[in-house]
């Protein structure tokens, strides 16, 4: 049996819906499948030739939308614990506890000491993802919740070398898998259009659409780009900037003010949106100037729906695109190359299609669904 925890399933960042593509790969395998999560997914298995098990837990204490009769919850969600932590004592040595990313470990903390075998932990955090004062916990807590576990699957290559050399994990405990993206909606959008999207988004065709999407955060950086607007904006009378994502932060709730007081009606800032493959795919260009990532899903939908892409290299982003191969890349160091990748993007269409056909290329062949599945078996099989 292989039990998967996460914390989020379904919510529109990058963790949620990379723990969906898990589920379906696992899916995929021999062994029975069990999913620990707060809500349940069951359309992910229905008419699915397997059986998959959903327990639904929540930490009620901290709901305080359901203040109102939390007794209930308390006691309903007491039992699944309970019920969890004696399976679990029941595990054998073919058994496989599968945590999804840092955000989870907490989450399954109550549930893992009462495991027997194998327990397994999808690394999907760059040691940039925390702030300085976190970075100087790494020792003490990260590493230690870290050390809990057997075995280990990161979805970068760079970064797979990094932990282990940081926390000293041998490398054969550790295991490649890498992100995938929700392909089935790319080929939607594809058959009906760039333009019939953009006439439902209510896009203007003359514009160029230039999405920032994430989170807005320190770690995203559109700050960078905000310090750069000026420039931006003075490549070509058309452009329009769409930042696409909710503030995770203080910081990030001071910085939408910042943007939105520009008052510009060439900038709009939108929330997070279920629509977001929608504006990758109509936008002519994708701008990530993150500070922090592992494999960005965002890269990995740019290249799935041909939409041209200039981002930081921070991570494992170069092992997505290969710098004037399949984008355009630029140093923080330097963010003011950001600005001339733009340009370059803007201007020379040709190129331009050179580097999305590459990018697409480079999509199907090596980080397809197909290949997530593949490699989700070989790691279960390697493990028991």
């Amino acid at each position: 049996m292989i039990y998967f925890i996460t914390a989020y399933l379904g919510e529109p960042h990058g963790s949620a819906k990379s723990a969906r593509d898990v589920v379906r790969s696992l899916m995929e395998t021999r062994h029975g499948l069990t999913v620990i999560a707060p809500k349940s997914e069951k359309s992910l298995s229905h008419g699915h030739r397997k059986k998959v098990r959903w327990i639904k837990f929540e930490r009620t204490f901290r709901l305080a939308r359901r203040i109102w009769n939390w007794k209930y919850y308390l006691v309903q969600d007491y039992f699944r614990f309970l019920r969890i932590k004696a399976q679990f004592r029941m595990s054998n040595k073919e058994d496989i506890v599968i945590v999804n990313g840092f955000g989870s470990i907490e989450y399954a903390s109550n549930f893992l000491q009462s495991f027997n075998s194998i327990k397994v932990l999808i690394c999907r955090e760059s040691p940039r993802h925390f702030d300085e004062s976190d970075r100087a916990n790494l020792n003490r807590s990260l590493i230690k919740s870290m050390k809990l576990f057997d075995r280990y699957i990161f979805v970068s290559n760079k970064l797979r070398i990094e932990w282990c050399d940081k926390i000293g994990i041998e490398r054969r405990n550790t295991f490649y898998l890498p992100n995938c993206c929700e392909e089935e909606v790319a080929i939607q959008l594809e058959k009906v259009g760039r333009q019939q999207v953009r006439m439902k988004l209510n896009l203007e065709k003359s514009k160029f659409i230039i999405v920032c999407p994430g989170s807005i955060e320190k770690r995203k950086g559109q700050d960078i780009v905000i310090n750069h607007l000026k420039e931006i904006l003075a490549i070509g009378a058309n452009i329009e900037l769409m930042f696409i994502g909710d503030p995770s932060t203080s910081y990030g709730l001071d910085l939408k003010n910042e943007i939105d007081n520009i008052n510009c009606p060439r900038i709009t800032t939108l929330g997070s949106s279920d629509s977001i493959l929608e504006y990758i795919y109509c936008a002519d260009l994708l701008l990530f100037p993150s500070r922090a990532e592992a494999l960005p899903r965002t890269i990995l939908e740019a290249m799935a729906l041909n939409t041209p892409i200039v981002s930081s290299n921070v991570d494992g982003i170069p092992e997505l695109i290969e710098h004037t191969k399949e984008g355009l890349l630029f140093n923080h160091d330097n963010p003011g190359k950001m600005v001339s990748q733009i340009r370059k993007v803007y201007e020379d269409k040709d190129y331009t299609r050179e580097l999305v056909s590459f990018a697409s290329d480079k999509y199907w062949r090596e980080f397809a669904r197909d290949n997530h599945k593949k490699r989700t078996k070989e790691i279960i099989e390697n493990l028991v």
